[in-house]
């Protein structure tokens, strides 16, 4: 699978790695987050990359056919 990447002279957006642990840590712990999404219960740089392997990360991976759509 090829990795996409979208990029303006402004924004540059890819998919998330376990090297954004540290954001993944701070962002899921700021109070606005908490408050408006909810806790995660994200407290350590491995619960981070955990969650980024188990959540957007493996959402990466499907397919249309694996997620119930377009047969």
């Amino acid at each position: 699978m090829s990795v996409m990447v979208l990029e303006t002279e402004r924004l540059f957006l890819r998919h998330l790695t376990p090297d954004d642990d540290a954001f993944i840590l701070e962002l899921l712990n700021e109070p606005g987050f908490l408050e408006n999404i909810g806790d995660r219960k994200v407290r350590t740089l491995e619960d981070a990359r955990r969650y980024v392997a188990d959540g957007p990360a493996a959402s990466y991976v499907r397919t249309a056919s694996d997620s119930g759509g377009w047969d």
